[in-house]
């Protein structure tokens, strides 16, 4: 299978299988991917957190930046005081 990027969309069937070390406690087995809609273009920054961006680009991109934890983290935490 080529490699899918991220936030195409795709349909997998399989078998879904208890596993302790994955995500959750369960993984899928494929036994069909289809990709129903490829991402059009790479994405300016990575949404697991994991690859580091500048400030203009994290501004640019802020509908991607508040994915991830760390961001979502800080605006949970500056936005829960003032609901209490």
């Amino acid at each position: 299978m080529k490699r899918v990027p991220r936030e195409s969309v795709v349909a997998i069937e399989g078998e879904v299988k208890r596993e302790q070390k994955a995500p959750n406690g369960y993984e899928i087995l494929p036994a069909r991917v289809e990709v129903l809609s490829e991402a059009s273009q790479v994405l300016p920054l990575d949404t697991t957190g994991k690859v580091g961006a500048e400030l203009d680009t994290k501004l640019d991109a802020r509908f991607m930046d508040l994915r991830t934890e760390r961001t979502k983290h800080i605006f949970a935490f500056l936005f829960f005081p003032f609901t209490a």
